[in-house]
């Protein structure tokens, strides 16, 4: 029955429209993540990265340095708000999309011997789409991977599974 719709010419010029849309989205997103991948502003990351924190460890920095490096401008048009909260060792960040939104921290878990370690990690997030926007998640983890890297290119990241219960909502 759904196949005889398309069989007349009106269905199937909206046939190729959808799929005209479809590939130029594609193709559009594409275009979006390569420039962001030549500007540095991302890497490329593992599928579903979000659903991982990410740890580092390092000598001689602390949350008030991290935050005064954070590339306000990227930030502030990729992922949203955020800000220092010293009273709990963390900075927090928080995007609210059209169809998204997620919440994440970057905590100090641990200062021993002068060695500071943080973990960032995206605490929450709300899609109506079936995963988060990969690329203002993946701005974000690169900004701070980056800080990192800056004080110690050799830098290990160490990376942990997130167990977390998903909700998708649709409205």
């Amino acid at each position: 029955m759904v196949l005889k719709a398309f069989i007349t010419p009106i269905g199937a010029v909206i046939l190729l429209v959808v799929i005209g849309v479809a590939i130029a989205a594609g193709i559009f997103a594409r275009k979006a993540r390569n420039k962001l991948l030549d500007e540095g502003k991302i890497i490329v990351r593992e599928s579903r990265f979000w659903d991982r924190s990410e740890s580092f460890s390092v000598a001689n920095i602390t949350l008030d340095d991290v935050y005064s490096k954070l590339p306000s401008e990227d930030l502030k048009k990729y992922v949203g708000g955020y800000e220092l909260q010293k009273d709990k060792n963390r900075i927090v960040f928080v995007h609210n999309g059209y169809d998204e939104s997620y919440a994440g921290t970057l905590n100090l878990t641990s200062s021993e011997g002068g060695i500071n370690t943080y973990c960032l990690l995206i605490n929450q997030y709300k899609t109506k789409n079936t995963m988060p926007n990969e690329m203002s998640l993946n701005v974000l983890y690169t900004a701070v991977e980056k800080i990192f890297r800056s004080i110690d290119p050799n830098i290990k990241v160490r990376t942990e599974n997130v167990d977390r219960k998903v909700k998708h909502s649709l409205f």
